[in-house]
């Protein structure tokens, strides 16, 4: 009997105590969870830091010869910001290809037969980005100085007397385009892009035929190409 009542005075003081201990703890505040960002972009993909990659497309012109076409290929880099979704940056490229046209037609001023050739050897761009994320998926719009060598060469034949003269210009204009880019890991981007490059109105002058020409000439450039983000 006596361990009776002692096993269960044992077990009241140990209810008892817990109890207190749990009314004790009622009494303490209890700290709130951690509230989940107010947007996915929190946790998404960040577009700021610096890139280099490579392209490859197709350069599609228009001059006094007509309209050509080429396959060019070249290199980029630039360096992008993040604010929110929108994203904005600084690029520059440079691209190579053999892009030529040439047209004959009969010379009323100098007789015979007289040919036109227009060629773009490279080109170059430095532009400005300006887009929108969809966390890895980019939406942007380029814009800004573009640069070419153009080489125009006139020749005309003449009671069976060829006479050719070339002309090689290094010519400023303007870019502006558009592109979608992806990113499909951390560090590795794919995109598509297309940029117009316009260089205006000039004079061609061919000093040994004392022939001048109206030359206007402008590029279309579709290109792919893949960055590495640092």
């Amino acid at each position: 009997m006596t361990n009776f009542v002692s096993r269960a005075a044992a077990a009241a003081l140990f209810v008892s105590m817990a109890t207190a201990a749990s009314a004790a703890d009622l009494g303490r505040p209890v700290k709130a969870p951690e509230p989940y960002p107010q947007t996915i972009a929190a946790y998404g993909f960040s577009w700021t830091g610096a890139y280099v990659g490579a392209n490859i497309g197709a350069n599609l012109a228009h001059g006094v010869a007509g309209d050509s076409s080429g396959v060019i290929g070249g290199l980029q880099a630039g360096y992008l910001w993040q604010t929110g979704q929108f994203v904005y940056g600084l690029e520059a490229d440079v691209s190579l290809g053999n892009n030529s046209k040439s047209t004959s037609f009969s010379d009323a001023v100098l007789g015979g037969v007289s040919t036109q050739r227009d060629r773009i050897d490279w080109n170059t761009s430095y532009r400005g980005r300006l887009g929108y994320a969809f966390d890895r998926f980019l939406v942007y719009g380029t814009g800004g100085l573009a640069l070419a060598n153009i080489e125009s060469r006139f020749s005309n034949t003449n009671n069976g007397v060829t006479v050719t003269d070339k002309n090689t210009n290094f010519r400023a204009g303007w870019s502006l385009g558009a592109g979608l880019e992806y990113a499909i890991t951390n560090n590795v981007t794919v995109r598509g892009e297309y940029l117009h490059n316009g260089f205006g109105h000039y004079n061609v002058n061919y000093g040994g035929n004392g022939v001048s020409v109206r030359q206007n000439i402008d590029e279309n450039l579709l290109r792919v190409g893949v960055n590495y983000k640092f």
